[in-house]
């Protein structure tokens, strides 16, 4: 069995990081091996959703682009102030998703707290994740108290003899 030393450990640390930069660059050539298409889909839903980052009135969009945790590229629309969940303009980027060979993988989570639900759509290539938050005014979605939970935790403290 050998004994740890201090050289050992540092050359675990530089082989850690260089692993993790073998990632990041996968990751990077997966982003440039599909830079046009991800900058076209992202500029569709600009045009079709606005790019609202600072009037209240309107619904907000950010979006980024990431690369999923499969290796897949991956662009992220964050969509805030929905009418509803039917909002127009929502309802036409995902049809254009679609039109364009994207599956609809249907809802991720739903944080009703929130009112905020998350939507994916996907090709063998791309991704597209939309985060939709609707207005607390909504006029056609609501929070429904449907129930009350009261949970239980232990609670520690160390004592020492």
């Amino acid at each position: 069995m050998s004994k740890q030393n201090g050289r050992g450990i540092f050359k675990n640390a530089i082989n850690n990081r260089t692993d993790a930069l073998g990632g990041v660059r996968k990751e990077i050539g997966a982003l440039k091996t599909h830079r046009a298409e991800l900058v076209h889909v992202a500029n569709r839903m600009f045009d079709i959703l606005g790019d609202n980052q600072y009037n209240l009135d309107q619904p907000r969009v950010d979006m980024h682009m990431n690369v999923s945790w499969d290796g897949k590229p991956q662009l992220y629309v964050s969509y805030r102030g929905a009418t509803g969940f039917k909002d127009d303009g929502l309802m036409v980027a995902m049809a254009y998703l679609m039109g364009i060979g994207f599956d609809d993988k249907g809802k991720g989570y739903e944080y009703a707290e929130a009112l905020n639900r998350e939507y994916e759509f996907a090709r063998e290539d791309i991704v597209v994740k939309f985060d939709v938050y609707v207005r607390s005014d909504s006029p056609t979605c609501r929070k429904v108290v449907v129930g009350e939970e009261t949970k239980t935790y232990k609670t520690y403290k160390i004592e020492c003899d």
